[in-house]
């Protein structure tokens, strides 16, 4: 198939048609990053396995941390590849579609469905409670072949991702492009605006350490916020991070500062100011005395009412950030 495929083996990374490498243990790519980030003290085990063809396989990691506090404090990482869209006959630019396919739960061992970590980090999000040992990662390699170490990581947010753990079999894609892919490459990162849901964020491995501070507040700007963001990351020389990493991410993630702090609260799923409910008093009144069930019935019957279909996960972030912001008192 005719992708647009980064030729990284060139200083100028120039596109070449081909169909994206995905014959390789995705994990193998990313474990040596973490380890040397983390400075050797962090235990890897495999919780799921999602066997394909050759080579090929996706994993579900748990990373075990010691930590100063001799408590068991760990995050979840996903590890995929970056493979060619599928669509380039049927979109606009199809040559230009990447993805992660995630392949429905009955194909992993054991089932995602007995795990499900990016949802209980959804629901951990949507009840406003802590964060701690919720933590989820979904980070995707893009390389060229088996002895490629020039690569590419692009990070998912795991709401993206809530629903198809528990589909027994169906699979689901989460596209982005291959030339914001090539601008990763040639300016050390990158994003993917997605119009109704979290940025897909492409970065070189150097960055990870930023990555993984600030993944919270990076994914839910809009294509501008995060750009001023960044210009001021690297004014103030914050992306590169390596000096007492890991007391930074005990202190920051591990311990599972609030979400809101990270900005969390934006409206996102393209909700905006114009799209707020009409019945802001009743659905702000469900959400502070904790009926989230509630809320999330209103906000789809609400928007129903005036014609707009939102479906169980759009409603669901959305809930997920108007929680948030009345929290903070915004």
């Amino acid at each position: 198939m005719p992708y647009r495929l980064i030729d990284n083996q060139s200083n100028k990374y120039g596109f070449y048609t081909g169909e994206a490498f995905t014959d390789y243990d995705a994990s193998s790519v990313l474990i040596p990053y973490f380890i040397e980030l983390f400075d050797n003290k962090v235990y890897i085990d495999e919780t799921s396995v999602r066997k394909g063809r050759g080579n090929r396989s996706e994993k579900l990691l748990k990373l075990t941390f010691s930590t100063s506090t001799n408590q068991e404090q760990y995050i979840y990482l996903y590890c995929f590849q970056t493979e060619s869209g599928g669509r380039w006959r049927l979109i606009n630019n199809g040559q230009n579609e990447a993805r992660v396919q995630w392949r429905a739960s009955c194909q992993w061992e054991p089932s995602l469905s007995n795990k499900a970590v990016a949802k209980s980090f959804a629901d951990g999000l949507l009840k406003g409670e802590s964060l701690e040992n919720k933590r989820c990662f979904i980070l995707s390699v893009y390389r060229r072949d088996e002895l490629d170490k020039d690569i590419v990581i692009s990070g998912i947010y795991p709401t993206q991702a809530q629903d198809v753990e528990t589909r027994s079999t169906t699979n689901k894609s989460i596209q982005y492009n291959y030339s914001d892919i090539q601008k990763a490459y040639k300016e050390g990162i990158s994003i993917t605006h997605k119009t109704n849901d979290h940025l897909v964020i492409h970065f070189k491995p150097s960055f990870l350490s930023w990555y993984l501070l600030n993944s919270d507040k990076l994914h839910a700007l809009d294509e501008y916020q995060f750009n001023e963001n960044l210009k001021a990351s690297k004014e103030n020389h914050a992306l590169n991070i390596s000096d007492q990493f890991l007391d930074k991410f005990t202190e920051q993630v591990l311990e599972g500062r609030d979400v809101k702090d990270n900005y969390a609260a934006k409206w996102i799923v393209g909700a905006t100011q114009s799209e707020e409910t009409s019945n802001d008093t009743h659905f702000n009144l469900l959400l502070t005395e904790g009926r989230m069930l509630e809320a999330l019935q209103f906000l789809i019957k609400e928007r129903a009412s005036r014609g707009q279909k939102v479906d169980i996960i759009q409603a669901k972030r959305i809930v997920q950030a108007r929680f948030i912001s009345l929290k903070d008192g915004k």
